[in-house]
């Protein structure tokens, strides 16, 4: 797998919906939950790491505001196009943890 100056991999992203632990309150849209569980990813395409972050981004932001038990991760994608999870798996561990200022949106 090549990789870029800085020696991060270069890959692709799915973006996955997850389960929260009912005792876990995020405060930030970039925040992973602790004890998640895979539910499914978003789409069959793989994003690239901008794209990722934009999609986890949006859908996040909303959920800060419901009272939906769901939450959006990052994970990328393997060689072969598939994941590292599967439904009913933890995110911890897998997820990307985005910086919040890496990836403003571009008017």
């Amino acid at each position: 797998m090549k990789t870029s100056r800085d020696e991060r991999p270069m890959c692709g992203y799915r973006v996955w919906i997850t389960t929260c632990p009912s005792q876990w309150r995020p405060a930030k849209w970039h925040e992973i939950p602790p004890d998640g569980d895979a539910v499914q990813p978003i789409g069959d395409e793989i994003l690239t790491e901008e794209r990722a972050a934009n999609l986890v981004e949006g859908f996040n932001r909303v959920m800060l505001r419901a009272r939906d038990r769901v939450w959006a991760v990052a994970v990328p994608a393997k060689v072969a196009l598939e994941d590292g999870l599967r439904p009913g798996e933890h995110v911890a561990g897998a997820a990307v943890r985005f910086s919040p200022l890496q990836y403003r949106k571009r008017a």
